[in-house]
């Protein structure tokens, strides 16, 4: 078998291998090794869909259930074996179409590792609850001799069943790498919506948030004026509330003054009579009395120097006056 050029994983990133382009003459050499990896593994396929195919229709399952698991086990291994040669194939050639088959076979190497697994459970499940079980040697003589009557009728069309079951093997993995990448592609759809919508919410919740910031924000403005206006008002009652104390209290001063100023004067006037007053002339004394003229200019009194007249005064004057 013929095999593609192979470099070192070592010196080539993976970047550079998918970036990789065949030639002719690689392209053709590639296709080939490719064709006869799937021959060899729609093979190994075909028979173990006929140890299964066997089974189902064998009216003494019991029987043949032990050595149609022990079959399909060493052909499943065998399988696995070189499905991981042809996995490393396409990789180690580094295309993006080499790549694309890989995924492509990868996927139909885990359904049938799925279809296997299920297989042997139930051959298992079988085994377990049957007594009646066929010996391993007459199982291999039966299908031998099943073999080697059907092995010359189909040795004439083996190629060109080989070659229809690998177009239609490849065909089959580019199907089930569409199928999953349709599915993965759903699950992103639904999930790129999900993220939408999220965005879309908490778009809408900060929206709300500003919102009612400026609401705060314009609230606590005009508490901010109602604050300052209630000061003014405070600051202007009061001084309304102590001008009218303090007229109040001017006025009550100037009575106070006022009354204060005639007391005064009273006294004035009769020390002064006093003074001037003797013993020896009690009949002929005369008293002074003084006159006062008040002037009121802006508000305050302002007595004058008080003027004097002479007289007589009688005795019941005196006696009056308290004079001697």
């Amino acid at each position: 078998m013929a095999e593609f050029p192979e470099e070192d994983d070592s010196t080539v990133s993976q970047s550079q291998r998918r970036t990789k382009k065949l030639t002719v003459a690689g392209r053709a050499m590639y296709e080939e090794n490719v064709n006869n990896r799937y021959a060899s593994l729609s093979k190994i396929k075909r028979k173990m869909d006929s140890e299964i195919e066997y089974y189902l229709q064998s009216k003494n399952k019991e029987k043949i259930s032990v050595l149609v698991k022990e079959n399909l086990v060493t052909l499943s291994k065998k399988y696995k074996q070189e499905a991981q040669e042809f996995i490393d194939y396409p990789r180690r050639t580094g295309t993006e179409e080499s790549e694309k088959e890989r995924l492509s076979f990868e996927l139909i190497l885990s359904t049938l590792e799925m279809r296997m697994e299920k297989t042997v459970e139930e051959l298992n499940n079988v085994i377990s609850t049957s007594d009646d079980l066929l010996p391993s040697d007459a199982y291999s003589e039966s299908t031998t001799t099943k073999s080697s009557k059907s092995s010359t009728s189909k040795r004439s069309s083996k190629k060109s069943h080989s070659s229809n079951s690998t177009i239609i093997l490849r065909q089959r993995a580019k199907a089930e790498a569409l199928k999953a990448k349709l599915e993965f592609t759903e699950k992103e759809i639904q999930l790129k919506r999900q993220k939408s919508k999220l965005v879309e919410e908490e778009q809408k919740r900060r929206a709300e948030v500003t919102r009612k910031s400026v609401d705060l924000e314009t609230d606590l403005e005009l508490l901010c004026a109602q604050k300052e206006k209630a000061i003014v008002d405070a600051e202007l009652q009061a001084m309304v509330e102590f001008d009218v104390i303090d007229s109040q209290l001017d006025t009550d001063l100037d009575t106070i003054d006022s009354t204060e100023k005639t007391r005064k004067y009273i006294d004035d006037v009769f020390k002064y009579n006093n003074e001037t007053t003797t013993d020896c002339e009690p009949r002929n004394q005369e008293t002074v009395i003084p006159t006062t003229t008040t002037e009121i200019s802006q508000g305050e009194m302002f007595p004058q120097q008080p003027k004097t007249s002479k007289k007589k005064m009688s005795p019941q004057e005196r006696q009056r006056w308290d004079l001697p």
